[in-house]
Protein backbone atom coordinates (compact mmCIF):
# COMPACT_ATOMS: atom_id res chain seq x y z
CA UNK A 1 0.00 0.00 0.00
CA UNK A 2 1.34 3.42 -0.92
CA UNK A 3 0.66 6.66 0.92
CA UNK A 4 1.51 9.09 -1.85
CA UNK A 5 -1.78 10.90 -1.27
CA UNK A 6 -1.46 10.90 2.50
CA UNK A 7 -1.91 8.45 5.34
CA UNK A 8 -5.37 6.89 5.41
CA UNK A 9 -5.92 7.88 9.04
CA UNK A 10 -8.16 10.72 10.17
CA UNK A 11 -8.46 12.21 13.65
CA UNK A 12 -10.52 15.36 13.01
CA UNK A 13 -14.16 14.93 14.00
CA UNK A 14 -15.60 17.07 11.22
CA UNK A 15 -13.71 15.09 8.57
CA UNK A 16 -14.86 11.79 10.08
CA UNK A 17 -18.49 12.88 9.88
CA UNK A 18 -18.03 13.75 6.20
CA UNK A 19 -16.14 10.58 5.25
CA UNK A 20 -16.69 7.74 7.74
CA UNK A 21 -13.72 5.35 8.00
CA UNK A 22 -13.72 1.58 7.70
CA UNK A 23 -12.61 1.31 11.32
CA UNK A 24 -13.79 3.89 13.83
CA UNK A 25 -12.08 4.21 17.23
CA UNK A 26 -13.78 6.27 19.90
CA UNK A 27 -15.23 6.34 23.39
CA UNK A 28 -18.80 6.27 24.64
CA UNK A 29 -18.31 9.92 25.64
CA UNK A 30 -18.87 10.85 22.00
CA UNK A 31 -22.37 9.33 21.90
CA UNK A 32 -23.71 12.63 23.18
CA UNK A 33 -22.51 14.43 20.03
CA UNK A 34 -24.84 12.37 17.82
CA UNK A 35 -27.62 14.79 18.73
CA UNK A 36 -25.58 17.84 17.75
CA UNK A 37 -24.08 16.75 14.42
CA UNK A 38 -26.09 16.73 11.20
CA UNK A 39 -23.71 14.29 9.49
CA UNK A 40 -23.42 11.71 12.29
CA UNK A 41 -25.85 9.40 10.50
CA UNK A 42 -23.09 8.71 7.96
CA UNK A 43 -21.40 6.48 10.55
CA UNK A 44 -24.39 4.14 10.45
CA UNK A 45 -25.66 4.64 6.87
CA UNK A 46 -29.03 4.79 8.62
CA UNK A 47 -30.59 6.97 5.90
CA UNK A 48 -29.14 5.07 2.93
CA UNK A 49 -30.97 1.90 1.92
CA UNK A 50 -28.13 0.71 -0.31
CA UNK A 51 -25.28 0.87 2.19
CA UNK A 52 -24.71 -1.42 5.14
CA UNK A 53 -24.34 -0.23 8.74
CA UNK A 54 -21.51 -1.31 11.06
CA UNK A 55 -21.83 -5.01 11.79
CA UNK A 56 -19.26 -5.32 14.59
CA UNK A 57 -18.96 -3.25 17.77
CA UNK A 58 -16.00 -3.88 20.10
CA UNK A 59 -16.28 -2.44 23.60
CA UNK A 60 -13.04 -2.48 25.54
CA UNK A 61 -12.84 -2.14 29.34
CA UNK A 62 -16.43 -3.20 29.90
CA UNK A 63 -16.08 -2.84 33.68
CA UNK A 64 -15.84 0.95 33.29
CA UNK A 65 -19.44 1.12 32.07
CA UNK A 66 -20.98 1.07 35.52
CA UNK A 67 -22.71 3.47 37.87
CA UNK A 68 -24.08 6.71 36.35
CA UNK A 69 -21.99 6.44 33.17
CA UNK A 70 -23.11 2.85 32.59
CA UNK A 71 -26.75 3.75 33.18
CA UNK A 72 -26.91 6.54 30.62
CA UNK A 73 -24.80 4.50 28.19
CA UNK A 74 -27.24 1.62 28.56
CA UNK A 75 -30.25 3.65 27.47
CA UNK A 76 -28.23 5.33 24.68
CA UNK A 77 -27.06 1.95 23.37
CA UNK A 78 -30.67 1.20 22.40
CA UNK A 79 -30.53 3.92 19.74
CA UNK A 80 -26.99 2.99 18.70
CA UNK A 81 -28.02 -0.60 18.09
CA UNK A 82 -31.14 0.48 16.17
CA UNK A 83 -29.06 2.72 13.89
CA UNK A 84 -26.67 -0.17 13.24
CA UNK A 85 -29.48 -2.68 12.51
CA UNK A 86 -30.67 -3.40 8.99
CA UNK A 87 -33.21 -5.93 7.74
CA UNK A 88 -33.64 -7.13 11.31
CA UNK A 89 -29.95 -8.04 11.66
CA UNK A 90 -28.28 -6.26 14.59
CA UNK A 91 -24.51 -5.83 14.94
CA UNK A 92 -22.40 -8.34 16.84
CA UNK A 93 -21.00 -6.90 20.07
CA UNK A 94 -17.73 -8.08 21.60
CA UNK A 95 -16.85 -6.69 25.01
CA UNK A 96 -13.59 -7.31 26.85
CA UNK A 97 -12.58 -6.86 30.47
CA UNK A 98 -10.23 -8.49 32.95
CA UNK A 99 -12.43 -7.76 35.96
CA UNK A 100 -16.07 -8.69 35.65
CA UNK A 101 -18.80 -10.06 37.88
CA UNK A 102 -22.47 -10.70 37.23
CA UNK A 103 -21.73 -10.30 33.53
CA UNK A 104 -25.15 -11.32 32.22
CA UNK A 105 -26.91 -8.68 34.32
CA UNK A 106 -24.52 -5.97 33.13
CA UNK A 107 -24.77 -6.96 29.46
CA UNK A 108 -28.57 -7.21 29.64
CA UNK A 109 -28.84 -3.68 30.97
CA UNK A 110 -26.29 -2.30 28.54
CA UNK A 111 -27.26 -4.09 25.35
CA UNK A 112 -30.89 -5.09 25.82
CA UNK A 113 -31.30 -8.71 26.94
CA UNK A 114 -28.81 -10.18 24.49
CA UNK A 115 -27.52 -13.71 24.88
CA UNK A 116 -24.11 -13.71 26.52
CA UNK A 117 -21.28 -16.04 25.58
CA UNK A 118 -18.20 -15.84 27.78
CA UNK A 119 -14.86 -16.39 26.06
CA UNK A 120 -12.64 -18.16 26.74
CA UNK A 121 -14.93 -20.83 28.21
CA UNK A 122 -14.02 -22.85 31.27
CA UNK A 123 -11.96 -25.95 30.57
CA UNK A 124 -12.05 -29.41 32.09
CA UNK A 125 -9.03 -28.64 34.27
CA UNK A 126 -8.82 -25.57 36.49
CA UNK A 127 -5.10 -25.18 35.82
CA UNK A 128 -5.24 -25.76 32.04
CA UNK A 129 -8.28 -24.60 30.08
CA UNK A 130 -6.42 -24.72 26.75
CA UNK A 131 -6.76 -20.94 26.48
CA UNK A 132 -4.92 -20.26 29.76
CA UNK A 133 -2.44 -22.27 31.80
CA UNK A 134 -1.79 -21.73 35.48
CA UNK A 135 1.83 -20.87 36.19
CA UNK A 136 3.87 -20.38 39.35
CA UNK A 137 6.11 -17.89 37.56
CA UNK A 138 4.13 -14.74 38.18
CA UNK A 139 5.71 -11.45 37.16
CA UNK A 140 4.02 -9.53 39.96
CA UNK A 141 4.46 -9.78 43.71
CA UNK A 142 2.33 -8.13 46.39
CA UNK A 143 3.57 -7.04 49.80
CA UNK A 144 1.17 -5.93 52.52
CA UNK A 145 2.34 -3.32 55.02
CA UNK A 146 0.26 -2.14 57.96
CA UNK A 147 2.05 0.12 60.48
CA UNK A 148 1.18 0.69 64.12
CA UNK A 149 1.98 3.75 66.17
CA UNK A 150 2.50 5.95 63.11
CA UNK A 151 0.15 8.03 60.98
CA UNK A 152 -0.44 6.93 57.40
CA UNK A 153 1.33 10.04 56.08
CA UNK A 154 4.47 9.49 58.18
CA UNK A 155 4.60 5.84 57.18
CA UNK A 156 4.11 6.69 53.55
CA UNK A 157 6.95 9.22 53.59
CA UNK A 158 9.30 6.66 55.11
CA UNK A 159 8.20 4.01 52.63
CA UNK A 160 8.86 6.32 49.70
CA UNK A 161 12.30 7.20 51.04
CA UNK A 162 13.21 3.53 51.39
CA UNK A 163 11.96 2.76 47.87
CA UNK A 164 13.97 5.64 46.43
CA UNK A 165 17.09 4.43 48.19
CA UNK A 166 16.46 0.78 47.31
CA UNK A 167 16.66 1.59 43.61
CA UNK A 168 20.09 3.10 44.29
CA UNK A 169 21.21 -0.23 45.71
CA UNK A 170 20.19 -1.84 42.42
CA UNK A 171 22.13 0.82 40.53
CA UNK A 172 25.23 0.41 42.71
CA UNK A 173 25.39 -3.36 42.29
CA UNK A 174 27.28 -4.32 39.15
CA UNK A 175 25.18 -7.46 38.75
CA UNK A 176 21.91 -5.54 38.58
CA UNK A 177 23.04 -2.15 37.28
CA UNK A 178 21.88 -2.85 33.73
CA UNK A 179 18.32 -3.45 34.97
CA UNK A 180 17.98 -0.17 36.85
CA UNK A 181 15.80 1.52 34.21
CA UNK A 182 13.01 -0.97 34.85
CA UNK A 183 12.90 -0.05 38.55
CA UNK A 184 13.90 3.60 38.58
CA UNK A 185 10.48 5.21 38.33
CA UNK A 186 8.23 4.67 41.35
CA UNK A 187 4.44 4.96 41.08
CA UNK A 188 2.46 6.02 44.14
CA UNK A 189 -1.26 5.31 43.81
CA UNK A 190 -3.94 7.26 45.71
CA UNK A 191 -7.68 6.96 46.11
CA UNK A 192 -8.39 10.70 46.11
CA UNK A 193 -6.98 13.96 44.80
CA UNK A 194 -6.81 15.21 48.38
CA UNK A 195 -4.22 12.55 49.20
CA UNK A 196 -2.28 13.38 46.04
CA UNK A 197 -2.12 17.04 47.03
CA UNK A 198 -0.79 16.21 50.48
CA UNK A 199 2.17 14.26 49.14
CA UNK A 200 2.82 16.52 46.17
CA UNK A 201 3.55 19.37 48.58
CA UNK A 202 5.95 17.17 50.53
CA UNK A 203 8.09 15.87 47.66
CA UNK A 204 10.48 18.82 47.78
CA UNK A 205 10.72 18.75 51.57
CA UNK A 206 10.12 15.57 53.59
CA UNK A 207 10.49 13.02 50.77
CA UNK A 208 13.77 14.52 49.54
CA UNK A 209 15.07 15.05 53.09
CA UNK A 210 14.20 11.55 54.30
CA UNK A 211 15.77 10.05 51.19
CA UNK A 212 18.94 12.10 51.63
CA UNK A 213 19.18 11.20 55.34
CA UNK A 214 18.66 7.49 54.74
CA UNK A 215 21.13 7.52 51.89
CA UNK A 216 23.74 9.17 54.11
CA UNK A 217 23.22 6.56 56.82
CA UNK A 218 23.84 3.80 54.30
CA UNK A 219 27.07 5.22 52.93
CA UNK A 220 28.85 1.96 53.65
CA UNK A 221 26.64 0.22 51.12
CA UNK A 222 27.31 2.87 48.51
CA UNK A 223 31.09 2.96 49.04
CA UNK A 224 30.94 6.38 50.66
CA UNK A 225 29.36 7.91 47.59
CA UNK A 226 27.82 10.87 49.44
CA UNK A 227 28.46 13.15 46.46
CA UNK A 228 28.55 10.60 43.70
CA UNK A 229 24.93 9.55 44.26
CA UNK A 230 23.29 12.84 45.14
CA UNK A 231 21.38 12.66 41.84
CA UNK A 232 19.08 10.19 43.63
CA UNK A 233 17.41 12.99 45.61
CA UNK A 234 18.63 16.32 44.18
CA UNK A 235 15.92 17.92 42.05
CA UNK A 236 13.35 15.27 42.90
CA UNK A 237 10.36 17.70 42.63
CA UNK A 238 11.37 18.53 39.06
CA UNK A 239 11.32 14.84 38.20
CA UNK A 240 7.88 14.22 39.68
CA UNK A 241 4.83 13.88 37.45
CA UNK A 242 1.09 13.45 38.03
CA UNK A 243 -1.41 11.22 36.29
CA UNK A 244 -4.58 12.65 37.76
CA UNK A 245 -7.54 14.76 36.67
CA UNK A 246 -5.67 17.82 37.98
CA UNK A 247 -3.58 17.64 34.80
CA UNK A 248 -5.03 19.18 31.66
CA UNK A 249 -6.11 16.48 29.22
CA UNK A 250 -3.98 18.03 26.46
CA UNK A 251 -0.86 17.45 28.58
CA UNK A 252 -1.43 13.79 29.45
CA UNK A 253 0.26 12.54 26.30
CA UNK A 254 3.30 14.68 27.08
CA UNK A 255 3.44 13.33 30.65
CA UNK A 256 3.26 9.74 29.41
CA UNK A 257 6.07 10.49 26.98
CA UNK A 258 8.24 11.74 29.85
CA UNK A 259 7.49 8.67 31.93
CA UNK A 260 8.51 6.42 29.04
CA UNK A 261 11.92 8.11 28.83
CA UNK A 262 14.57 5.62 29.98
CA UNK A 263 17.10 6.17 32.71
CA UNK A 264 20.54 6.63 31.21
CA UNK A 265 23.94 7.39 32.67
CA UNK A 266 24.32 10.11 30.06
CA UNK A 267 21.60 12.08 31.86
CA UNK A 268 23.74 12.33 34.99
CA UNK A 269 25.67 15.61 35.19
CA UNK A 270 28.42 16.63 37.61
CA UNK A 271 28.85 19.97 39.34
CA UNK A 272 32.19 21.63 40.07
CA UNK A 273 31.89 20.55 43.72
CA UNK A 274 31.49 16.91 42.79
CA UNK A 275 27.73 16.63 43.28
CA UNK A 276 25.68 14.80 40.69
CA UNK A 277 22.31 15.70 39.13
CA UNK A 278 19.87 13.84 36.93
CA UNK A 279 17.96 15.34 34.01
CA UNK A 280 15.12 14.32 31.70
CA UNK A 281 13.99 11.29 33.72
CA UNK A 282 10.84 10.82 35.79
CA UNK A 283 11.59 9.46 39.27
CA UNK A 284 8.23 9.67 40.94
CA UNK A 285 4.65 9.40 39.59
CA UNK A 286 1.62 10.43 41.65
CA UNK A 287 -1.45 8.70 40.23
CA UNK A 288 -5.14 8.13 40.85
CA UNK A 289 -7.47 5.73 39.02
CA UNK A 290 -6.50 7.42 35.75
CA UNK A 291 -3.51 5.07 35.61
CA UNK A 292 -5.63 1.93 35.91
CA UNK A 293 -6.86 1.99 32.30
CA UNK A 294 -4.88 1.86 29.08
CA UNK A 295 -1.43 2.59 30.53
CA UNK A 296 1.12 0.08 29.27
CA UNK A 297 4.62 1.31 30.11
CA UNK A 298 7.03 -1.59 30.58
CA UNK A 299 9.52 0.38 32.69
CA UNK A 300 6.96 0.88 35.49
CA UNK A 301 7.54 -2.01 37.88
CA UNK A 302 7.34 -0.53 41.39
CA UNK A 303 4.06 0.71 42.86
CA UNK A 304 3.05 1.88 46.32
CA UNK A 305 -0.73 1.60 46.80
CA UNK A 306 -1.79 3.94 49.58
CA UNK A 307 -4.92 2.42 51.01
CA UNK A 308 -7.16 -0.25 49.52
CA UNK A 309 -9.34 1.16 46.70
CA UNK A 310 -13.09 1.00 47.19
CA UNK A 311 -13.49 -1.63 44.48
CA UNK A 312 -11.45 -4.80 44.13
CA UNK A 313 -11.62 -4.38 40.34
CA UNK A 314 -9.87 -1.03 40.70
CA UNK A 315 -7.19 -2.62 42.91
CA UNK A 316 -6.54 -5.31 40.31
CA UNK A 317 -6.53 -2.88 37.38
CA UNK A 318 -4.24 -0.34 39.09
CA UNK A 319 -1.69 -2.85 40.34
CA UNK A 320 -1.66 -4.50 36.90
CA UNK A 321 0.11 -1.46 35.46
CA UNK A 322 3.34 -2.91 36.79
CA UNK A 323 5.02 -6.20 36.03
CA UNK A 324 3.68 -6.28 32.50
CA UNK A 325 6.91 -7.38 30.85
CA UNK A 326 9.34 -7.54 33.78
CA UNK A 327 8.98 -8.71 37.35
CA UNK A 328 7.23 -6.01 39.36
CA UNK A 329 6.44 -5.27 43.00
CA UNK A 330 3.21 -3.81 44.38
CA UNK A 331 3.32 -2.66 48.01
CA UNK A 332 -0.08 -2.17 49.61
CA UNK A 333 0.05 0.26 52.53
CA UNK A 334 -3.00 -0.44 54.70
CA UNK A 335 -4.52 1.68 57.45
CA UNK A 336 -4.91 -0.18 60.81
CA UNK A 337 -7.71 2.20 61.83
CA UNK A 338 -9.98 0.96 59.07
CA UNK A 339 -11.65 -2.39 59.73
CA UNK A 340 -11.89 -3.27 56.02
CA UNK A 341 -8.19 -2.71 55.37
CA UNK A 342 -7.23 -4.51 58.55
CA UNK A 343 -9.23 -7.52 57.38
CA UNK A 344 -7.41 -7.53 54.02
CA UNK A 345 -4.08 -7.49 55.83
CA UNK A 346 -5.05 -10.36 58.12
CA UNK A 347 -6.06 -12.46 55.11
CA UNK A 348 -3.47 -11.03 52.72
CA UNK A 349 -2.22 -14.28 51.19
CA UNK A 350 -5.63 -15.91 50.80
CA UNK A 351 -7.10 -12.74 49.33
CA UNK A 352 -4.37 -12.27 46.72
CA UNK A 353 -4.35 -15.91 45.70
CA UNK A 354 -7.96 -15.57 44.55
CA UNK A 355 -8.81 -11.88 44.44
CA UNK A 356 -10.65 -12.15 41.12
CA UNK A 357 -13.50 -13.95 42.86
CA UNK A 358 -13.92 -10.93 45.15
CA UNK A 359 -14.68 -8.52 42.29
CA UNK A 360 -17.93 -6.73 43.09
CA UNK A 361 -20.95 -6.95 40.75
CA UNK A 362 -21.60 -3.76 38.80
CA UNK A 363 -24.63 -1.53 39.15
CA UNK A 364 -26.37 -0.35 35.98
CA UNK A 365 -29.90 1.10 36.02
CA UNK A 366 -30.66 2.48 32.53
CA UNK A 367 -34.43 2.75 32.91
CA UNK A 368 -34.83 4.63 36.17
CA UNK A 369 -36.57 8.00 36.50
CA UNK A 370 -33.32 9.91 36.99
CA UNK A 371 -31.64 8.32 33.97
CA UNK A 372 -34.60 8.99 31.69
CA UNK A 373 -34.98 12.53 32.98
CA UNK A 374 -31.34 13.33 32.20
CA UNK A 375 -31.16 11.56 28.85
CA UNK A 376 -34.61 11.79 27.27
CA UNK A 377 -34.09 14.95 25.22
CA UNK A 378 -30.66 13.75 24.01
CA UNK A 379 -32.11 10.35 23.16
CA UNK A 380 -35.03 11.87 21.27
CA UNK A 381 -32.98 14.31 19.19
CA UNK A 382 -30.38 11.65 18.39
CA UNK A 383 -33.08 9.32 17.11
CA UNK A 384 -34.83 12.02 15.06
CA UNK A 385 -31.69 13.39 13.40
CA UNK A 386 -30.10 10.04 12.62
CA UNK A 387 -33.09 7.80 11.88
CA UNK A 388 -35.82 9.92 10.30
CA UNK A 389 -35.20 11.07 6.69
CA UNK A 390 -35.30 14.82 6.14
CA UNK A 391 -34.68 15.73 9.77
CA UNK A 392 -30.86 15.80 9.92
CA UNK A 393 -30.00 19.34 8.76
CA UNK A 394 -29.82 22.29 11.08
CA UNK A 395 -32.89 23.92 9.49
CA UNK A 396 -34.87 20.68 9.42
CA UNK A 397 -35.96 21.30 12.98
CA UNK A 398 -39.16 22.87 11.64
CA UNK A 399 -40.16 19.62 9.90
CA UNK A 400 -40.62 17.70 13.14
CA UNK A 401 -43.92 15.89 13.57
CA UNK A 402 -45.37 14.01 16.52
CA UNK A 403 -45.39 10.77 14.52
CA UNK A 404 -41.58 10.84 14.29
CA UNK A 405 -41.20 9.52 17.83
CA UNK A 406 -43.36 6.41 17.38
CA UNK A 407 -40.38 4.35 16.30
CA UNK A 408 -38.46 5.41 19.40
CA UNK A 409 -41.37 4.36 21.61
CA UNK A 410 -41.46 0.94 19.96
CA UNK A 411 -37.70 0.59 20.29
CA UNK A 412 -37.66 1.39 24.00
CA UNK A 413 -40.71 -0.77 24.70
CA UNK A 414 -39.08 -3.79 23.07
CA UNK A 415 -35.90 -3.21 25.06
CA UNK A 416 -37.37 -2.36 28.47
CA UNK A 417 -40.94 -3.60 28.09
CA UNK A 418 -40.94 -5.46 31.40
CA UNK A 419 -40.70 -2.10 33.23
CA UNK A 420 -44.35 -1.25 32.60
CA UNK A 421 -44.73 1.65 35.02
CA UNK A 422 -41.41 3.19 34.00
CA UNK A 423 -42.22 2.85 30.31
CA UNK A 424 -45.58 4.57 30.76
CA UNK A 425 -43.80 7.44 32.48
CA UNK A 426 -41.19 7.49 29.70
CA UNK A 427 -43.93 7.63 27.07
CA UNK A 428 -45.68 10.57 28.76
CA UNK A 429 -42.41 12.47 29.08
CA UNK A 430 -41.62 11.81 25.43
CA UNK A 431 -45.04 13.04 24.33
CA UNK A 432 -44.63 16.21 26.40
CA UNK A 433 -41.28 16.91 24.73
CA UNK A 434 -42.82 16.36 21.31
CA UNK A 435 -45.64 18.81 22.04
CA UNK A 436 -43.12 21.32 23.39
CA UNK A 437 -41.00 20.98 20.24
CA UNK A 438 -44.00 21.69 18.05
CA UNK A 439 -45.06 24.61 20.25
CA UNK A 440 -41.62 26.18 20.01
CA UNK A 441 -41.81 25.99 16.23
CA UNK A 442 -45.24 27.63 16.11
CA UNK A 443 -45.04 30.09 18.98
CA UNK A 444 -41.34 30.86 19.42
CA UNK A 445 -40.53 30.62 15.75
CA UNK A 446 -37.38 28.50 16.05
CA UNK A 447 -35.90 27.77 12.65
CA UNK A 448 -32.72 25.84 13.48
CA UNK A 449 -31.65 23.08 15.83
CA UNK A 450 -29.14 25.40 17.43
CA UNK A 451 -32.03 27.56 18.62
CA UNK A 452 -33.71 24.57 20.25
CA UNK A 453 -30.73 22.77 21.78
CA UNK A 454 -28.82 24.25 24.69
CA UNK A 455 -25.53 23.29 26.28
CA UNK A 456 -25.45 22.45 30.01
CA UNK A 457 -23.74 25.77 30.73
CA UNK A 458 -26.64 27.60 29.07
CA UNK A 459 -29.30 25.97 31.22
CA UNK A 460 -32.02 28.08 32.83
CA UNK A 461 -35.03 27.21 34.95
CA UNK A 462 -37.38 27.08 31.94
CA UNK A 463 -35.12 25.10 29.63
CA UNK A 464 -36.10 21.49 28.81
CA UNK A 465 -33.76 21.06 25.84
CA UNK A 466 -30.41 20.88 27.59
CA UNK A 467 -28.29 18.28 25.81
CA UNK A 468 -24.95 16.98 26.97
CA UNK A 469 -21.96 17.19 24.68
CA UNK A 470 -20.16 14.42 26.51
CA UNK A 471 -21.50 11.40 28.35
CA UNK A 472 -19.31 12.48 31.26
CA UNK A 473 -21.49 15.53 31.87
CA UNK A 474 -23.75 13.52 34.14
CA UNK A 475 -23.85 15.83 37.14
CA UNK A 476 -25.43 19.16 36.38
CA UNK A 477 -24.15 22.45 37.72
CA UNK A 478 -25.88 24.38 40.44
CA UNK A 479 -26.92 27.85 39.39
CA UNK A 480 -27.47 30.69 41.85
CA UNK A 481 -29.67 33.60 40.91
CA UNK A 482 -29.33 36.69 43.10
CA UNK A 483 -32.75 38.37 43.10
CA UNK A 484 -31.95 41.33 45.33
CA UNK A 485 -28.96 43.04 46.87
CA UNK A 486 -28.62 42.91 50.64
CA UNK A 487 -27.01 45.83 52.38
CA UNK A 488 -26.53 46.19 56.07
CA UNK A 489 -27.58 49.74 56.89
Amino acid sequence: MTCSNGISVQVIDEELYQKPPTLLFGTVDKFAMLAWQNKAHNFFNSLDDEKLPPDLIIQDELHLLSGPLGSITGIFESVIEDLATKNGIPPKIIASTATTRNTEFQVNNLYGNRDVNVFPPSGTNYNDSYFAVESDKSKRRYIGFMPTGKTSIDTQLQMLAHLLVARLEVYDDQKTKNSIDKYWTIVSYYNSLKDVGKIFNKVGDEVSTFTSTLQHRLNEIFRDGSKEYTFNHFGLPNRTQELTSRIDSTKIKSVLGKIETSFNNENITHSQKGYTYLNDVVDFVLATNMISVGIDISRLNIMLINGMPKNIAEYIQASSRIGRSTKGLAITLLNPNRAREKSYFEHFNNFHQAFYKNVEPLSITPFTDNTIDKMLSSLMVTYIRNKIPGKTGNKDVVHFQKEDIEGLKTLIKNRFGEHTAEFNWFERKLDNLAYDWIARIRESGIKEYKELLKKPAEKNENQDWVLMQSMREIDSNTYINIKANFRDE
